[in-house]
């Protein structure tokens, strides 16, 4: 999932969604049922139910526990409470059930998002001549932006090499060009540290003869990336995008309004993941399995290949794979 100024990436599939902390690890297999849950809970909680055709109300699944053999041939799916109504009762999401048994479970465990750090820096090859100049460049290499901005910037080196990344360095720092970045000057060279971990860049440098010194100088650069950039993994920006998603795919249009001159909030907007939740860090838990609806013969049950996507609490994430394990 990645989002910036040039373009907004999505999962690509359909796929469920749910978010949520507060997961029940204790008690047995018949502890909770929904409508218990239904008359009291708390926004932002979220629940695995399993249900048999013959039970009357669906039944929280534990976490953190194996589910018996037995308990895994019903269907199973997640369900996470979204409001409060009016006369108390709390409202939930659900997604699409699947069979217990078909199920696999993965988890992504959360991972900070990084911002690029790259440093150029003399190769001691050459040497420096006081009448050239310094020609460095920063290159956005941010996917889907094919037109490649270029940030470039030129100083002489009459006073040396030092004095020429430091005026370089006040150029960046001044940001009047848009820049995405900042820097650090040395005796030879330069530090570049993105202030947006969703956007990339290469860096290149070169002495530029003049009429004055035409001839090259064999001074090159070397350029390395001490931090890469990464997007990370269950940041509260990803887990909002795909929560927008999964709106979308309901049919709630006010994600999209702004073009017709009206804000999100005048239709009443839906709740945010902070809005219900306080954490933003998230484990990315993947279900895939196959969804199913009941049938009295097998010749007339249709089934299908799915995939739910559950974000919860960094840490949480294997408490739910534990159940399919």
């Amino acid at each position: 999932m990645q989002k910036n100024r040039f373009f907004k990436s999505t999962i690509g599939k359909d796929v469920d969604f749910a978010f949520g902390s507060n997961l029940p690890v204790a008690g047995s297999t018949t502890d909770i049922e929904l409508n218990e849950v239904i008359a009291s809970s708390a926004v932002g909680r979220l629940y695995l139910w399993r249900v048999d055709e013959n039970d009357v109300q669906p039944y929280a699944v534990v976490v953190n526990t194996g589910l018996s053999t037995a308990l895994k041939k019903q269907p199973i799916y997640v369900g996470y409470v979204v409001g409060q109504n009016a006369d108390g009762t709390y409202r939930m999401r659900y997604t699409s059930p699947m069979i217990g048994n078909t199920i696999t479970a993965t988890v992504n465990a959360y991972a900070a998002a990084t911002a690029q750090v790259t440093e150029c820096v003399n190769s001691g090859l050459g040497t420096i001549s006081s009448q050239q100049m310094l020609s460095f460049k920063v290159i956005e290499l941010t996917p889907q932006n094919s037109n490649l901005p270029i940030w470039d910037y030129e100083q002489s080196l009459i006073y040396g090499e030092a004095q020429a990344w430091t005026n370089i360095a006040a150029k960046i720092n001044a940001a009047k060009d848009d820049e995405f970045f900042t820097a650090v000057a040395s005796a030879t060279g330069i530090t570049i540290t993105s202030t947006d971990v969703t956007r990339s860049f290469k860096l290149t440098a070169t002495t530029v003869p003049t009429k004055a010194d035409p001839d090259e100088s064999g001074v090159t650069y070397t350029v390395t990336t001490t931090t890469p950039q990464s997007l990370g993994i269950g940041t509260l920006a990803q887990v909002e995008e795909i929560w927008k998603q999964a709106q979308i795919r309901d049919g709630v249009g006010t994600q999209y309004t702004h073009d017709s001159l009206a804000n999100p909030s005048e239709f009443g907007a839906p709740s945010t993941v902070a809005g219900m939740i306080a954490t933003t860090q998230f484990d990315m838990v993947t279900l895939r399995g196959v969804k199913a609806e009941w049938s009295p013969t097998p010749k007339g049950q249709h089934s299908q290949e799915y995939t739910t996507l559950i974000a919860v609490p960094s840490g949480e994430g294997a408490k739910i794979v534990a159940i399919f394990a």
